[in-house]
């Protein structure tokens, strides 16, 4: 079930997976079945069936509740957090995502916390509590500077550049995106390269300077070109027709 998932052959992935549940009923064997669950979840999500995963997750919570597993419990609360947050309920979201890092927090799982902590800061940005999202991208990025995670921190940075952009503080968004830009291109993450120099460009617009403006946007367009990110080619050229429009 999970390999026609991944190859997107839903309907086959939907059977083998129920096929699967079934018997993993029948012999009671949890852990088996929460790992079923966990795969129809991903397989409904794929398909934006998110009333149908977030019944997989919680009945997957539910069994793992059963057998006192709380990595697993951490990993479901945050599962069904990112499912309320697809169903345009933040609250809800948060308030998964606020038990999965106090769990996560009793249990020393860093990596998690921080996972957590960032999740919470994107809920307070969408609801323009931005101290509180700010307060929440600090504490993962100060966890996973503990844990040297620099594919971490690197989030954690433009978390936090994408927090005071939102606040209309470029100068200080622009610190943090130069910041992240280094990080992502010791990486190679490209994506993470192309959202930097998409979001400088469109800051420098803003502020008038247009000649680095549009050298970073067409940068941008030139590196999601390459890795094949239309969603984020769409938005490059939508920033530079308005660069170009104030020329």
């Amino acid at each position: 079930g999970q390999i026609y998932g991944m190859q997107a052959d839903f309907k086959n992935a939907e059977f083998f997976l129920d096929s699967a549940l079934i018997l993993s009923g029948n012999t009671n064997y949890k852990k088996a079945r929460i790992g079923v669950l966990n795969n129809l979840a991903v397989v409904y999500g794929l398909q934006a069936l998110y009333e149908k995963a977030l019944k997989a997750h919680l009945e997957a919570l539910k069994l793992r509740q059963d057998i006192d597993d709380k990595q697993g419990m951490a990993s479901s609360y945050n599962n069904i957090g990112i499912i309320y947050d697809f169903l345009k309920q933040p609250d809800k979201a948060l308030d998964y995502f606020q038990k999965s890092a106090e769990l996560e927090t009793n249990i020393g799982d860093k990596k998690g916390l921080a996972n957590s902590l960032a999740s919470m800061a994107n809920i307070y940005l969408l609801k323009k509590e931005y101290e509180k999202a700010l307060d929440n991208l600090e504490k993962s990025l100060k966890t996973r500077e503990e844990m040297k995670d620099k594919a971490g921190i690197c989030s954690s940075l433009l978390g936090m550049a994408q927090v005071y952009q939102a606040k209309k503080d470029f100068e200080t968004a622009l610190g943090y995106f130069r910041k992240g830009l280094v990080l992502a291109k010791e990486l190679g993450n490209k994506e993470n390269i192309g959202i930097c120099h998409l979001s400088i460009g469109e800051m420098l617009v803003e502020k008038g300077i247009y000649d680095t403006g549009i050298k970073n946007l067409l940068e941008a367009v030139k590196i999601f070109e390459d890795a094949i990110l239309n969603d984020m080619l769409s938005e490059c050229y939508l920033s530079l027709s308005n660069a170009y429009s104030k020329t």
